[in-house]
């Protein structure tokens, strides 16, 4: 299942670098899916198709010559949200 990750990059960065989609790579990503999808759960998939589009757009504004620039403003609770029912702040 983590290879299908690697794989919705490979797709991705072939696509955008040569115009073109290769076989290979797609058919391990659509048997990946599958194989997430074997015992009737669909959030693996879904993260699967998540991520490929997120490296599609990463990777088009990359060769698009767009500078990616995240600042840490703009995610202020991220790495907080799984651990803040622990770190309640009494006043």
């Amino acid at each position: 299942m983590a290879g299908n990750y690697w794989f919705a990059y490979v797709i991705a960065n072939n696509f955008l670098a040569t115009k073109k989609l290769q076989l290979g790579p797609i058919i391990i990503f659509v048997i990946g899916l599958l194989n997430s999808m074997l015992f009737g759960s669909r959030g693996g998939a879904i993260n699967m198709m998540i991520a490929f589009i997120a490296c599609l757009g990463i990777l088009y504004a990359k060769h698009s010559g767009h500078k990616l620039k995240f600042q840490l403003e703009a995610f202020p609770g991220f790495g907080w949200d799984g651990s803040s029912p622990f770190l309640q702040i009494h006043r």
